[in-house]
């Protein structure tokens, strides 16, 4: 008897891994999809991710940094507060590499000298529980301050074509 109901949870198992790679493939976006495969198709090679101890060790935090940046901030003062973002942000930017959690793009980490790519770890996976870290300096800078200060040296000298494009109206030849 324990020999056959071995053999069916083994052969229960075995059915179920094509069900469960099935659902991951079909929990992939299309831009996910089309980076993979555009990578598979120029010879590149998916390697796994670095492990998120391997990466938090290959930053060399100072342990002191380390700690503040992991202790509680709801607690914290004001001022032990800005002291554990400071830590976070050390902590943050001493990892290679990580991006922000979003469902609207594909990241893929590429080297072009082993033609080995793979995903970098979301920004959650290394850091559950905090904020995303946000540069005290970058906070006051504006989207549209930053377009318009892009675009403003170009009004009246970018319009070529009879379709004016920067607003002034006026076109150039």
């Amino acid at each position: 008897m324990k020999k056959a109901l071995t053999f069916f949870v083994i052969a229960l198992a075995i059915a179920l891994v094509p069900v469960v790679a099935f659902a991951q493939e079909n929990e992939m976006s299309d831009a996910e999809r089309d980076v993979r495969a555009s990578l598979k198709s120029r010879g590149f090679t998916e390697v796994p991710t670095a492990s998120v101890p391997q990466l938090l060790n290959d930053a060399e935090i100072d342990p002191e940094t380390y700690a503040l940046a992991y202790s509680d901030i709801d607690s914290a003062s004001p001022e032990q507060r800005e002291k554990i973002l400071a830590a976070r942000r050390e902590v943050a930017y001493s990892v290679g590499e990580w991006v922000l959690d979003t469902e609207e793009s594909y990241v893929a980490s590429i080297d072009y000298n082993t033609m080995e790519w793979h995903e970098p770890p979301k920004f959650s996976e290394l850091f559950p529980g905090w904020d995303p870290i946000q540069d005290p300096e970058d906070a006051s800078i504006e989207v549209p301050q930053v377009v318009e200060s892009i675009i403003s040296p170009l009004r009246g000298k970018c319009c070529v074509s009879a379709r004016c494009l920067c607003g002034t109206g006026t076109q150039t030849s």
